[in-house]
């Protein structure tokens, strides 16, 4: 995928989570995708995080401060291989042999055209019933790019365009998935259960590097049918949400019980790393503390979630892990 296609901010959300799948070698016979994401950077301008995530995407190419800070909003949907070979890299200029979708939706018209106007420098025009779309020149031939209408630009698969991208195309189970958020400021769902082949060759492979001792933490993931995770940096609200639903509450209740046990161990192991943090950080170490305590897992029904409450003083600390590391702003 060339560098400035599809859009440098999109792929800087979704890279380090959709590399494999992007490269994919085969596709399935469905089109139904099995991941959604949806990152509302309206939401989090007032927050530490927003600076991360601005720094990161002026650091992408083609990309600027003017740019980032007129972005509102990107979601999108991506189809899972069925193979862990599927996601071997590939020669840029094959085709992309899965479907997906990016839709960045910017504050106004000329911000959204401006973001066109650096895809037309390293793009080909193509022109498919009346309307002009941009393919890379060094990426994949049917991956696709215009505006959909003032303020949006989406990037999809040929096929996906076909179809008319959205919610439509999310497979049954990532509906569910998907039905059962708030409405965080960041969002993903993973349908586990239609991409059991690709789970479960996955899970084996894991097992063959890993101490026979830490099976049983593997096997967890068999209790899941679909994963969400979602955060919320404002004050008052949840900073990290993970839920799993089960197949049943038999399967459920054994995957809490499992992950509480895991939760319990970290717990342990976290309470000496704290008293260490807090010879050099005070407030740090009260944020940690209060983070480690949040650690449980609860059940309801069938779903098992683990909610992590943003702690008092969260802001403040994560500036300071960003002044300890060197990030912030530009120089992310």
């Amino acid at each position: 995928m060339h560098k400035k296609f599809p859009v440098a901010m999109a792929a800087m959300f979704t890279a380090l989570l959709f590399w494999g799948p992007l490269h994919a070698q085969s596709a399935k016979n469905n089109q139904a995708a099995e991941i959604a994401f949806e990152i509302r950077m309206d939401q989090l301008r007032e927050t530490p995080m927003y600076d991360i995530l601005r720094g990161a995407a002026e650091s992408q190419p083609g990309m600027d401060s003017a740019d980032v800070d007129k972005v509102k909003r990107v979601w999108g949907a991506v189809q899972l291989p069925e193979k862990m070979a599927d996601m071997e890299a590939r020669q840029a200029d094959e085709k992309l042999p899965m479907n997906m979708f990016i839709r960045v939706e910017m504050e106004d018209a000329e911000a959204a055209t401006k973001m066109v106007s650096g895809l037309k420098e390293d793009s080909d025009e193509v022109t498919k019933n009346g309307k002009t779309y941009y393919t890379p020149k060094d990426g994949p031939t049917n991956l696709l790019a215009r505006k959909i209408n003032d303020t949006t630009v989406q990037v999809a698969t040929s096929e996906y365009w076909e179809a008319g991208p959205g919610k439509d195309l999310f497979s049954s189970g990532l509906t569910k998935a998907w039905g059962s958020f708030s409405e965080e400021p960041v969002r993903i769902a993973i349908d586990l259960d239609s991409a059991r082949p690709l789970v479960d060759e996955g899970l084996g492979m894991a097992k063959e590097q890993m101490d026979p001792m830490m099976h049983g933490m593997i096997d967890m993931v068999n209790k899941m049918d679909n994963v969400r995770i979602s955060m919320d940096l404002k004050d008052g609200g949840n900073l990290l949400s993970l839920g799993m639903t089960s197949p049943d509450e038999d399967s459920a209740e054994t995957l809490r019980s499992g992950i509480d046990g895991l939760l319990g161990m970290a717990k342990m192991m976290g309470g000496g790393q704290v008293e260490q943090l807090r010879q050099l950080d005070g407030g740090l170490a009260d944020v940690a503390s209060a983070l480690l305590k949040s650690l449980k897992a609860e059940r309801d029904g069938d779903d098992v979630q683990i909610v992590i409450p943003k702690p008092d003083g969260f802001d403040d600390a994560l500036q300071s892990m960003m002044s300890f590391s060197g990030a912030g702003g530009g120089d992310f």
